[in-house]
């Protein structure tokens, strides 16, 4: 069989255009570029294959090899084909075809230099994610940056204060393993803004919207799933919080039964506040120093928070109740025999508190004995009361 080439090794004796294969002027001189470039990107591929083979176990370099093999079996399907018993290979793409594969296999050795290195073919599960946890994935636009493993979907942060990726070109994803005993629908509360948002159950698009915060349901079946949420960025401050944990939800009327049987006449009650977190994953720690009698603890924001409540004194917490404007708020408390609800209207605040202290008088029928808030807050520590 004879072999022809779409685009021939031809000889110019002017060249400076193959850098790019830009402004060409005929088929001639893109023949030439495009069969000069190749065997450099080609070299480029087979470095960038070596050094990450060298950072994987035994086990994920027969994962890379499948990996590899399966890629040139779509690139010589694309850029290949055979008529008139002669073999025609398209130079142009099989150029662009092995660029790709080489951005992949550098993303890969920089996510393993990052500490993470896990990689799967699709037909193998992918490493496990540690239950509870988050694998994300940090992106300057399609270039991978770092990968870290996270307690919460969540990142806030302003112009390049973050691994130094400017907020306009934050693109980043969250994985986690989620085991159903039975059909099951997850409700995955998002707060964002000027952003796009695509969620993935087993690598398949489930949903995906942009610029609104909303509580997304996501139905899963029996089983063991990887579920993925992907946000892209799209204003100078970056802000992106979601959250699976459900909370009991209470209006005024249901709060106040709740509340009623909690309080003896010397439980105190405590209220904290904030517009929103200056935490990069927001998180604000609340520290309740000791107290000789229970307390019930509110607290409002506007934009979501992950509220994280230390109590080392173990003070009696009989109930935390919390809201905020946007979706996604979440509380995490060591003592799980505190009854933690979200009561709707709970309100935000950092400077004048007069709304707050009429709203909890009105729930608990006790005027708070502190208050506190900040327009950007990460910590406050409650005095001993």
């Amino acid at each position: 069989m004879k072999i022809c080439y779409f685009l021939m090794l031809l000889i110019l004796s002017s060249s400076a255009f193959c850098n790019t294969c830009e402004n060409i002027r005929d088929e001639y001189d893109r023949g030439y570029c495009f069969n000069k470039k190749y065997p450099i990107i080609d070299a480029e591929l087979n470095s960038n294959y070596g050094e990450l083979s060298a950072l994987l176990t035994k086990q994920q370099n027969k994962t890379l090899k499948k990996i590899q093999l399966k890629w040139m079996e779509q690139r010589n399907s694309a850029c290949s084909m055979t008529s008139n018993n002669k073999f025609y290979i398209d130079m142009k793409c099989a150029t662009e075809t092995t660029n790709t594969q080489n951005e992949f296999l550098k993303d890969q050795i920089s996510i393993c230099k990052s500490g993470i290195c896990a990689i799967a073919s699709d037909d193998e599960k992918p490493e496990p994610i540690q239950k509870g946890k988050y694998k994300a994935s940090y992106y300057n636009g399609k270039k991978f940056v770092a990968s870290e493993v996270v307690d919460a979907i969540s990142i806030h942060y302003p112009y390049n204060e973050f691994r130094g990726i400017p907020s306009e070109s934050f693109h980043a994803t969250w994985e986690t393993d989620i085991e159903a005993k039975e059909d099951t629908t997850l409700i995955l509360s998002v707060s964002v803004s000027w952003s796009d948002v695509s969620i993935y159950v087993d690598d398949d698009p489930l949903t995906s919207w942009s610029n609104n915060s909303k509580e997304q349901p996501i139905k899963i079946s029996k089983g063991s799933h990887r579920v993925k949420i992907e946000y892209t960025n799209h204003w100078h401050t970056v802000n992106f919080n979601a959250s699976f944990e459900t909370y009991p939800k209470l209006t005024m009327g249901d709060a106040i039964q709740q509340i009623t049987p909690l309080l003896s006449s010397s439980t105190k009650t405590l209220y904290v506040g904030a517009y929103e977190s200056k935490n990069i994953y927001n998180e604000v720690v609340v520290k309740i120093k000791r107290s000789k009698v229970p307390v019930v603890l509110f607290l409002g924001s506007y934009e979501a928070i992950r509220w994280k409540i230390e109590n080392p004194q173990n003070t009696i917490i009989k109930a935390v109740f919390f809201d905020s404007y946007d979706p996604g708020s979440a509380v995490s408390i060591s003592d799980s025999k505190t009854k933690v609800f979200k009561l709707q209207g709970v309100p935000y605040a950092y400077e004048h508190f007069e709304a707050a202290r009429s709203f909890i008088q009105r729930v608990s029928g006790v005027i708070p004995s502190y208050t506190y808030g900040e327009y950007g807050l990460t910590q406050v520590e409650i005095p001993e009361l």
